[in-house]
């Protein structure tokens, strides 16, 4: 019964109780009334601590799913024998195991926002947690007249618990090197950067 209803019958007894003048029956009443209330009250709050208790699971359920970090230490990317060749390193930072992953890829051209390169490809394994997987391709050599790209990709997976997660999107800027040549290591962009290429590929990369 609600706390509502259980107030209303109250009210509704007492004024029945003031009509007939039964003093006696008036205060049976009244404790009974109190009993109710401070029953009903603590059934509401029984509730709210049951229901301040699964957020806090549900809570904690998100904040242990899978969840990769991006290793620059160990990613490359380089020419050799007329192909342009990607070592991508991911760390899985997550408490539990990521499944079903696909990695969705562009190679855009930084200034005009143009791909040159898209890909996705399916996992055949799953991803611990405390663990690094490389994930390695290769593309035909790319115009090197062409001062800065963006290594732009998405990271789809499932939980175990909380099935399909939300893509993890990195981008990264790979440009020329001392030497002239497209440098072998990536840069971050910065947080306008990363925000307009959201905007631009957000579409094509999270379907």
């Amino acid at each position: 019964m609600e706390m509502i209803e259980i107030l209303e019958q109250i009210n509704q007894s007492i004024a029945e109780l003031l009509q007939g003048n039964n003093t006696f029956d008036l205060l049976a009443i009244m404790f009974t009334g109190i009993a109710a209330i401070s029953a009903a009250i603590a059934a509401a709050l029984s509730f709210k601590s049951v229901k301040r208790t699964k957020h806090l699971t549900e809570q904690q359920l998100k904040s242990e799913k899978p969840y990769f970090v991006f290793d620059p230490i160990q990613s490359t990317g380089y020419y050799k024998q007329g192909y342009c060749f990607f070592e991508l390193a991911f760390a899985n930072n997550g408490k539990r195991t990521a499944e079903s992953c696909m990695i969705d890829q562009r190679l855009v051209k930084a200034k005009e926002f143009l791909t040159i390169y898209s890909n996705r490809i399916e996992l055949h394994y799953d991803i611990p947690p405390d663990s690094t997987f490389v994930w390695k391709y290769k593309i035909r050599a790319i115009d090197e007249n062409i001062v800065e790209y963006y290594c732009i990709f998405a990271i789809l997976y499932e939980d175990q618990i909380l099935g399909k997660c939300d893509p993890q999107l990195f981008a990264l800027r790979w440009e020329r090197g001392p030497t002239g040549r497209l440098a072998d290591i990536f840069g971050y962009v910065s947080t306008e950067e990363y925000r307009t290429i959201l905007h631009r590929f957000k579409n094509e990369l999270y379907k």
